[in-house]
């Protein structure tokens, strides 16, 4: 049962480190995205050529998806979180849940 718990808190660490990375990852996707938007805002209104104003789309378009994607990983890896935590904390309920 300890070897159980002490697996489960190794699993929760490692989730939890990975979901702050994920975290990471999507804060500075989410600053570059600003920064894209901005420069597209600055080339709109300066009337730049239409065609640079297109790639700053396509590539806020690319992030957004992958900002998306993202997204659910992390929003995944909170419920492998949870489904750890509850384990550690009910072993005997967490057995009831693997039976889903």
């Amino acid at each position: 049962m300890l070897v159980f718990q002490e697996n489960l808190a190794g699993e929760n660490y490692v989730l939890s480190r990975q979901k702050d990375e994920l975290a990471e990852n999507l804060n500075a996707a989410e600053v570059k995205l600003r920064k894209l938007q901005s420069e597209i805002d600055d080339l709109t209104e300066s009337q730049t050529q239409a065609t640079e104003v297109t790639a700053l789309k396509r590539d806020k378009h690319g992030l957004q998806s992958k900002l998306k994607g993202k997204v659910l990983v992390l929003s995944l890896l909170r419920i492998q979180d949870l489904v750890a935590a509850y384990r550690v904390a009910s072993p005997s309920g967490a057995a009831k849940l693997c039976q889903f």
